[in-house]
Formats: structure tokens, C-alpha cells, sequence
């Protein structure tokens, strides 16, 4: 592939920019008609208790912070459909491929902005249903923010950079300043970030320590390195200080305090693993691209070739890696770190959930789209990267043509309504119960689920008598401190709000080999309440109906 086929590949023309954003859209449109998930309706509950007024965590009880229900509600202001859901996060993941995009071409060369930007986009187009809509998904905007604004603070009044006015050099004030600003704005985005998940300080920490080296290795001096960490450290703060601070004129503190205890019992949320175990775990990382894309239903084929992409973008993101370390040093030094540390943060949630991995996206592709042959154009294997990245670009494509194809014939063709793929899904039971409910209730009327099955508040748009939209962690652990207390909790909702219907899941629902009846028996309390003011109506599917007593 020669220079200039690179260079327009580099910078497309207006029609071909067209086009490419209407192909880049296509594959991701499927995403639109899924369903939620049992995250998906977690968020989706307490989005609708924030839209209400509710305040997160204390009206809503969820184990991640309120930033990931927050960004729920904004949708949700306008309808409870899915779809209103599933569009705002695309529009969010197309902002944070462009950012992505405009990051990659300031730190690593204009020639990265557009790899790194489709890269992003394609490796969501293609993700699993479940890992749609996470706090991941959110968070990774203000992450790689946080990442460009510490760099740029570290460059700001280095050799290299000159007056874009051809005017004269910046005065010392004028330096600080703009370093501060960054500084700023990259602890800000910490502090944000640090709102959808505790344990994305982590990522934090990594690029304060980033930021020291890259500041003493400008200005040799150490009272000017520390200064801007702790400029960078205070606006973190602040931001997670502001947040503790809402939380309290809300009285919402004694809430955030119990979800902290009970965190302190059950995270990290999976089984300790060997260090073997966890090394195979991350690795699962490098195939993310196999597993099954939108994976709600089993009649959509799958192809999925050489792991959809992803071991080719391992190989272009290690060829990036080693020409930055060469050429650009400190770029490697902050893309190798962002990596790690949000390895080690899946690594800190030992659960390998597919949307866990999210976070290390963004420097993995931009890792994946430093490669350029032009570093040495005397290598005879030059054509190798640009080859790795078509074939990368094509196989991620690849994998959502079968269901690009599926939403034409559902959708377009046979002119299907959401419902009607709703039920063609692997949770299809949520919807012939959500309409029986919202049947026979009104729409003032509250109702409690005894299960995990939170898609049906929003899906029958009625509202949750209790704050605890699924029970399946807080539940099984009676020995926790916080176990008698959320059973008090649940039962004090019951008694207050009186729902008209109290529904129990049966066996194997949600997930195979799981059981709420035998908790619900050990739960006295919750026990004698429905069997002395409800009685049994009747089964909607995996549902055991009781109504309330007139």
C-alpha cells in the first residue's frame, strides 16, 4: 500500500466521511431493538426513581455509584422505552469514539485519529447485550479526557511546543495557567469518573504517577512535579467531595455508608483466583472480539473469524507499543500505565465479566492505532500494519452483518414492533408479566419483586415499593452485617407503600440453577407480611403472582 493510499485513508474526503459514518452506523443500528439485561433494568429502576425525584442509593439501591443511574435518567425525562435508552448511549459512544479519535491524533500523529476513533466504535458495535449501557460504557468518556488533560499538563511549556499566533514564547504565568487548567480538568473527570465506579480511582492513581515523571522529566524539578499532582489530586477531591456533599443535604448518607459496608463484605463480588487463573482471565481479553455478539437470542448465526479482530489489533496495538516506547517515550510510558491499571481493575472486581474489560478499550486502541511503517520506510515488511488494520476493521464489522441483517428483515421487512423482538429474546418472560401488571394495576399503584427481574418496573411503568430493585447480592450472605438491615428495609417499604402485587421468581429465573423461594421462606419477617395481606392469583411464567387483600 503506497504513501498516498495512506494518506487518503488518513484524511477521507467529505463523501467518503459520509459514507463511512453511515456504514459505521449501520452495524451498530441492531442495538437499538435489544432489550435490558438485568444490569440494563438495575440502572433502568433507579433511573426511573431518579426521574420521579428519588435520590440513587438511598430511594435505589445499587452496588456501583449513582453516575451510571444518573445517565439513565436523562433518557428516561422523555420515555421508559428502551430504545430512548439504547440511542443515548450510542450518541455517547460516538462522542467518545470522536474524543478518542482527537486524543489519538494529538498524542501519536493526525494518521491515528480515525483508526483509533472506528476501532472504538466497531468494538462496541459488537458487544455482548448484557455489556451495553454500563457504567464502563459512561465513564470511559471522562477516563480518556483525564488521560489527554494530564499529558497535555505535563507538555505544557516544553521545548516543543510553539505560538499557534507565531507570536512570542508564553511568560512563566502564562504557562502555569495553562497547565493548571488541565490539571484541572483532568482531576475533574477523575472525580466524575470516580461517581460510576469506587474503583476507578485506580485508573487515577496511575496517571498521577504518569503525570510526576512526565513533569520532573520536563522541568528537573521536583517542587513543580509534586505541585501539579496535587493540583490534579485537589480537583478529584473536590469533584468526589461535592458528590458526598449532595449525598448529605439529601440525607442520603446513612445509605451511601451501608452500601459501603456492604461492599466491604462482598467485593470484590467473585472468588479469589491464582495468579495463573487471572493471567488466563485477562487474556480472554485479547478473543473479546468472539464472544457472542448481541448475544439475546439464538436464532441470529454467528461470524465470528480470528476472534473477531481483536488478536489482529493485539498485534498492531504491540507494534504501537514498541515504535511509541522508541519515538515518543512518554506517550508510552502514560498508554502502558491507562492499560495496566484498568487490567488491574478488572482484575480488583474478579468477576471477568465481558463489560469489565470496557475500560481497557480506549488504550488498547490507541495502543492499536500508533503503528506507522513511515518510522521506517526501509522495511521491506512496511505494508504490514496498514494490512493489519483493514483486515482488523473488516473482522469487526464482520461480526454484526448477520445481525445488521436480522434488523433489515424484522424491522424494515416485516415491520416488527420492539415487543415483538422482545419476545423472540432470552428474557422474553419480563414482558407478558409487565403487561399483565400494568392490566391490572393503575398507574399510581406500586409493585415488589422478590427476585431479579428489575426490567419489569420500567417495562409495566409502575413503581417499585421497596429501594432494592434485585436482591441477589445483598440476599444470600445472612451472616453480613447489612443483611438484617436490608431485610428491615424491604419489609418497611412493603409496609409503607402497600404494593399492589408481591412477586416471587421461580426456579431457575433469571439464570439456571438459582432459587429465590428457599430465601424468601428464611426471610420470617417479609414471610408472615405477604402471607397475613396477600394471596395467591395466579403464574404469569416464571412468576408466582400474589395480590394484595382488599
Amino acid at each position: 500500500m503506497s504513501k498516498s493510499s495512506i494518506a487518503r485513508l488518513d484524511s477521507p474526503s467529505l463523501i467518503g466521511k459520509i459514507v463511512l459514518v453511515i456504514a459505521l452506523a449501520l452495524l451498530a443500528a441492531p442495538q437499538l431493538w435489544y432489550p435490558l439485561g438485568f444490569d440494563q433494568g438495575v440502572y433502568a429502576a433507579c433511573g426511573d426513581v431518579i426521574r420521579r425525584g428519588g435520590v440513587p442509593i438511598r430511594d435505589c439501591f445499587e452496588t456501583k455509584q449513582p453516575g451510571v443511574m444518573v445517565m439513565y435518567a436523562i433518557p428516561m425525562l422523555f420515555t421508559l422505552a428502551p430504545m430512548a435508552i439504547h440511542t443515548f448511549t450510542l450518541l455517547w459512544t460516538a462522542l467518545t469514539a470522536i474524543v478518542i479519535g482527537k486524543v489519538a491524533g494529538r498524542m501519536l500523529g493526525a494518521r491515528a485519529a480515525y483508526p483509533a476513533a472506528i476501532f472504538y466504535w466497531l468494538i462496541y458495535a459488537g458487544i455482548n447485550y448484557w455489556s451495553m449501557d454500563q457504567a464502563e460504557t459512561f465513564a470511559n468518556l471522562f477516563l480518556v479526557v483525564a488521560l489527554f488533560s494530564v499529558w497535555q499538563a505535563g507538555e505544557v511549556g516544553s521545548s516543543g511546543q510553539q505560538s499557534h499566533l507565531n507570536e512570542r514564547q508564553p511568560t512563566r504565568s502564562t504557562t502555569n495557567r495553562r497547565r493548571v487548567f488541565w490539571l484541572a480538568l483532568g482531576g475533574v473527570c477523575c472525580g466524575m469518573a470516580f461517581w460510576f465506579k469506587y474503583v476507578f480511582a485506580l485508573i487515577a492513581v496511575a496517571l498521577a504517577v504518569c503525570l510526576l515523571l512526565h513533569v520532573w522529566l520536563r522541568t528537573h524539578t521536583w517542587r513543580t512535579a509534586l505541585g501539579s499532582v496535587f493540583v490534579f489530586g485537589v480537583a478529584a477531591l473536590a469533584v468526589a467531595g461535592l458528590g458526598l456533599i449532595c449525598f448529605a443535604l439529601n440525607n442520603a448518607l446513612p445509605a451511601l455508608i451501608s452500601q459501603f459496608q456492604f461492599l466491604l463484605v462482598e467485593f470484590p463480588l467473585g472468588p479469589p483466583h491464582t495468579l495463573p487463573q487471572i493471567a488466563s482471565e485477562l487474556a480472554r481479553f485479547f478473543n473479546n472480539g468472539a464472544d457472542v455478539s448481541g448475544d439475546f437470542k439464538a436464532t441470529v448465526p454467528q461470524w465470528i473469524v480470528l476472534g473477531g479482530g481483536f488478536p489482529l489489533l493485539l498485534i498492531l496495538a504491540v507494534i504501537g507499543a514498541w515504535q511509541c516506547a522508541r519515538h515518543i517515550p512518554i506517550v508510552y510510558v502514560y498508554l502502558v500505565a491507562y492499560f495496566v491499571s484498568a487490567a488491574a481493575v478488572v482484575v480488583w472486581q474478579a468477576n471477568y465479566i465481558q463489560y469489565h474489560y470496557t475500560t481497557m478499550i480506549p488504550a488498547f486502541v490507541l495502543l492499536a492505532s500508533a503503528p506507522d511503517f513511515r518510522f521506517n520506510p526501509r522495511l521491506r515488511v512496511a505494508f504490514i500494519p496498514a494490512a493489519l488494520l483493514v483486515a482488523a476493521v473488516v473482522l469487526l464489522a464482520v461480526r454484526m452483518l448477520p445481525w445488521v441483517a436480522d434488523m433489515a428483515q424484522n424491522v424494515a421487512l416485516q415491520r416488527k414492533i420492539p415487543r415483538e423482538i422482545y419476545l423472540e429474546s432470552r428474557v422474553a418472560p419480563n414482558v407478558p408479566v409487565a403487561e399483565y401488571i400494568a392490566s391490572h394495576t393503575s398507574p399510581n399503584d406500586t409493585i415488589a419483586i422478590f427476585g431479579d427481574a428489575s426490567w419489569v418496573y420500567t417495562l409495566a411503568d409502575r413503581r417499585n415499593a421497596t429501594r432494592f430493585p434485585f436482591i441477589n447480592l445483598w440476599l444470600r450472605d445472612r451472616d453480613a452485617v447489612t443483611y438484617p438491615l436490608f431485610i428491615g428495609q424491604y419489609l418497611a417499604g412493603l409496609q409503607r407503600n402497600q404494593p399492589i402485587y408481591f412477586i416471587i421468581t421461580k426456579a431457575n429465573f433469571p439464570w439456571q440453577n438459582n432459587d429465590y423461594i428457599p430465601d424468601y421462606e428464611a426471610s420470617s419477617e417479609i414471610r408472615n407480611y405477604i402471607e397475613s395481606h396477600y394471596a395467591y392469583e395466579g403464574d404469569v411464567g416464571p412468576f408466582l403472582l400474589f395480590k394484595r387483600k382488599p
